[in-house]
C-alpha cells in the first residue's frame, strides 16, 4: 500500500512540532526529569546551583537570620514534641527569649530601614550615631541572647531523650534554606 506524500509532511509537521514543544517544555522546565518536583536539591527556581558545590552547598544554605528560623519553627515544634504540662515552664521561658531576640532583631531592621536617606538634605544620622547604636544593639541582642542560653539549658535539662534528638534535629534544620526556595 503507498501513502500519499500528504501523510508523510503530516508526520513530518507532527513530529516537529512534537520536538520544539519538548524542547520548549524543558527550556521552560529545567531539571523536571527528576521525577516530580522539577527541581532538584541545591538548585533555585531555574533548577541552578545557588552556590559552588560544595560540601556546605550540598547540605543546603544557612537561613538568613537563624534566630528567625527558629522562632517561626517553635509552634511546630511544640507539638510535635509533645510538651508535657510539667515542661510546659520551661518551654515558655525559652520561647519568650527567642521571641525577645526575635522582635529585637526585627526592631533594628525596621531602624536600619528608617534612618537610610531620602534624598540629598542630609537628614541620615552621623557615621558616629549609626555606629553607637549598632554597637548598642549588639550589645542588647548577646545580654538577650545569654539570657536565652539559660533558658535552653533548663528546658534541655527537662527533655526526654527522644525530645532531645528531636529538638536538636528541628532546630539544626531550622538553620538551613527551607524547602530550596519552596
Amino acid at each position: 500500500m503507498k501513502l500519499p506524500i500528504t501523510f508523510f509532511r503530516a508526520a513530518q509537521v507532527a513530529l516537529a512540532v512534537f520536538v520544539l514543544s519538548s524542547t520548549l517544555a524543558a527550556a521552560q522546565f529545567p531539571g523536571s526529569g527528576t521525577g516530580g518536583g522539577g527541581r532538584q536539591r541545591g538548585g533555585d527556581k531555574g533548577g541552578m546551583p545557588r552556590t559552588a558545590p560544595d560540601k556546605a552547598a550540598s547540605h543546603g544554605a544557612i537561613a538568613i537570620d537563624p534566630l528567625a528560623a527558629i522562632y517561626r519553627e517553635l509552634p511546630s515544634l511544640k507539638v510535635d514534641m509533645k510538651i508535657t504540662p510539667e515542661q510546659m515552664t520551661a518551654w515558655n521561658a525559652f520561647a519568650d527569649g527567642v521571641r525577645e531576640a526575635n522582635n529585637a532583631a526585627i526592631n533594628r531592621a525596621r531602624r536600619a530601614a528608617m534612618t537610610r536617606p531620602r534624598d540629598d538634605a542630609g537628614d541620615a544620622p552621623s557615621a558616629l550615631q549609626m555606629f553607637s547604636t549598632l554597637a548598642e544593639e549588639d550589645a542588647q541582642r548577646a545580654e538577650t541572647m545569654l539570657g536565652v542560653k539559660v533558658k535552653i539549658t533548663a528546658l534541655v535539662a527537662s527533655l526526654t531523650t527522644d525530645q532531645r534528638r528531636m529538638f536538636d534535629r528541628r532546630i539544626a534544620l531550622a538553620q538551613q534554606e527551607p524547602l530550596n526556595n519552596f
